[in-house]
């Protein structure tokens, strides 16, 4: 097995929760988010309304200040 392969195959079984703070809304983000949630569950911090006008649906926390509400969520 390559050790690339071993590499993908932990990062499906350990399914990592991760947040990306989003402050400027990117169509193109967001896609690769969903993109990249057959490794870890993808959890996008900024503004609801907005992030959800893309039609997303993957986890939003509500956030006028995406980064300072994940360092809130790290230390908490």
């Amino acid at each position: 097995m390559s050790l690339l392969s071993e590499i993908e195959r932990k990062a499906r079984k350990n399914h990592a929760r991760i947040g990306l703070g989003i402050g400027k809304i990117s169509e193109k983000l967001i896609k690769s988010a969903e993109a990249a949630r057959e490794y870890p569950d993808v959890v996008l911090v900024g503004d609801e309304k907005e992030i959800k006008a893309t039609g997303t649906d993957l986890e939003i926390i509500n956030s006028r200040e995406p980064s300072k509400k994940l360092v809130e969520l790290l230390v908490a």
